[in-house]
């Protein structure tokens, strides 16, 4: 799926301004593994949020193999009803990332993510 090597919408949408008018929070720093995270998505400065696409991945992928290989890391938790948001399988891996189902303006959204059962740096990116 191009949506995750680029991490870029299939909507061809503009590329959103830097620094980001969104905020991803997590609910708490420190996890454990296949603990239940909670997250917040929220837009600032009285944005709204539109879309969105959201992978958790490895900070610093060694090479391109590591990248689709190990990139993914841990898993959205994402009912099949839910009407904001859908769950996308990236490089072969369920629910490992998320995105929109519609471009209705929300000022934030609320999803759990679990953690994976490994130790290692993380960090999201929203586009």
């Amino acid at each position: 799926m191009r949506r995750c090597e680029s991490m870029v919408p299939g909507h061809f949408a503009p590329a959103p301004s830097k620094p980001s008018p969104f905020e991803l929070i997590p609910g708490k720093v420190i996890v454990n593994g296949s603990e239940v995270v909670q997250f917040t998505l929220s837009a600032e400065n009285n944005e709204t949020l539109k879309g969105f696409l959201i992978r958790l991945q490895a900070k610093n992928p060694i090479d391109e193999a590591e990248i689709h290989n190990m990139a993914n890391m841990g898993f959205f938790k994402i009912s099949d009803e839910d009407a904001q948001i859908q769950k996308l399988d990236c490089f072969d891996v369920p629910s490992s990332a998320i995105t929109h189902v519609s471009n209705v303006p929300k000022e934030s959204l609320d999803f759990p993510w679990i953690a994976p059962r490994v130790d290692e740096d993380t960090e999201f990116e929203v586009l």
